[in-house]
């Protein structure tokens, strides 16, 4: 159809299915198109659109079904259903009851639950089908079509959609619930450190010298307990070992206890949305929480430009790898030979360099920062603590044959932290 306006211009609305267009006429002079990349519409004339098409029986005996343009596929199944074909005589006589039909009644129908709706003028395609409305009213249907689409088929679908991914977070944090509580238990059913070094702080001077290990009266179990010892160490420093041992296992526990109250408080957040997203009845409403709550997840991002991620700290700028090849660059690229450089120890992670700023030292604060992030970027990242190894850049080399990411550090010192990412901070 075409819209003219009183400055000669004219907008023709091309209703061709997946092929509509737009488009914009300066008297007969073509303009612009809407879709561009219709190309054949760079050529239509307005004049070759009027064209009267004669729809009887003599032209049908002629021409065959192109006489009926905007006989789609479902229209042309339905007349092959009522016993169209080449050799029928009765075929004008079908094509005329399909066009009764079409004029008296529109159907709105789902092949099944998880389609979306159609409308057709004829018959469903199958008895399987869902009628959802008939009517004579075009407006009506046309209403009824749009709310179907809309307000219960898409609605249905998003709604199904964001509760998959809540319960997907549901299942992963049960599954982290019931992984700590069982790290919990063990931890906290053989954390007997504090009690062995006492056993030898107050047996000192029944403890041989260089001895590898000692069987001493557990006053603790009322019971004798032989306990291993380094025998390069004194047994006060084998003691003192021990206290430190277990000051990092209470740490460990207290991290351990905090992650489960972090992740019960998650885990009741997840099933309030389930039973809030549950009971939206409005595709508007819905998508309005989702995007309130943050619950859907960001679409990818841009290709990211830079080979590594670089954060600011205070005064100190900290370069993050972010793979295999990220990692290589970083270090033997981007890195000067005095910048700290820092890796979780044992496992595959990112490789952490601060950068160093001229007449000033690393200050542990954030050597420590630094750590939790290297943590954060590892295989360790969901452990309570992390020991992470740091050294200057001058000590780190890789010789040819190594992986991507691999490296040769000959000087280090370790740090014990809690993975953090730079929001926890």
């Amino acid at each position: 159809f075409l819209i003219c306006f009183e400055s000669n211009y004219k907008l023709l609305f091309k209703m061709h299915g997946k092929r509509s267009n737009v488009i914009l006429y300066e008297g007969k002079k073509q303009l612009i198109l809407f879709n561009s990349q219709m190309k054949f519409d760079l050529g239509l004339q307005l004049n070759s659109l009027e064209r009267n098409i004669r729809q009887d029986q003599s032209e049908y005996l002629s021409n065959g079904l192109s006489i009926f343009p905007t006989f789609d596929q479902t229209i042309k199944q339905s007349l092959y259903q009522q016993g169209y074909s080449e050799s029928n005589d009765k075929n004008w006589d079908i094509i005329q009851q399909t066009l009764r039909r079409m004029d008296q009644e529109i159907t709105i129908f789902q092949k099944s639950a998880d389609k979306a709706p159609q409308l057709t003028l004829c018959d469903v395609p199958d008895s399987n089908c869902v009628i959802l409305k008939s009517t004579e009213d075009p407006l009506e249907a046309a209403n009824e079509f749009y709310y179907q689409y809309t307000k219960i088929f898409y609605l249905q679908k998003e709604k199904g959609d964001l509760v998959k991914l809540l319960n997907k977070q549901l299942k992963k944090t049960n599954g982290y619930l019931s992984k700590t509580s069982a790290k919990l238990e063990d931890v906290e059913n053989n954390s007997r450190h504090q009690e062995v070094a006492d056993i030898l702080m107050a047996n000192l001077h029944n403890i041989k010298p260089n001895a590898s290990e000692a069987t001493l009266f557990d006053f603790y179990k009322n019971e004798q307990l032989k306990i291993k010892l380094k025998k390069d160490l004194s047994p006060q420093k084998n003691a003192e070992y021990l206290y430190r041992k277990a000051k990092n296992q209470r740490l460990e526990i207290d991290k351990l206890y905090e992650n489960l109250v972090n992740k019960e408080d998650l885990k009741e957040s997840i099933e309030a949305h389930i039973a809030k997203v549950s009971d939206i009845d409005s595709l508007k409403d819905l998508r309005k929480y989702a995007k309130n709550h943050q619950l859907l997840k960001e679409s990818s991002e841009a290709a990211e430009v830079e080979p590594f991620k670089k954060v600011v700290i205070g005064k100190w700028v900290i370069c993050i790898g972010r793979n295999a090849r990220s990692n290589d660059e970083l270090t033997q690229k981007y890195t000067h030979k005095n910048d700290l450089w820092l890796h979780a120890k044992d496992v595959s992670g990112s490789h952490v360099v601060i950068k160093q700023i001229p007449g000033t030292t690393f200050s542990q604060d954030i050597i420590e920062k630094a750590a939790q992030l290297a943590a954060y970027y590892s295989k360790r990242k969901t452990d309570s603590l992390c020991p992470v190894i740091y050294t200057p850049k001058k000590y780190v080399r890789k010789p040819k044959g190594l992986a991507p990411g691999q490296v040769i550090v000959d000087r280090e010192e370790v740090i014990l932290v809690t993975p953090s990412s730079l929001q926890e901070f």
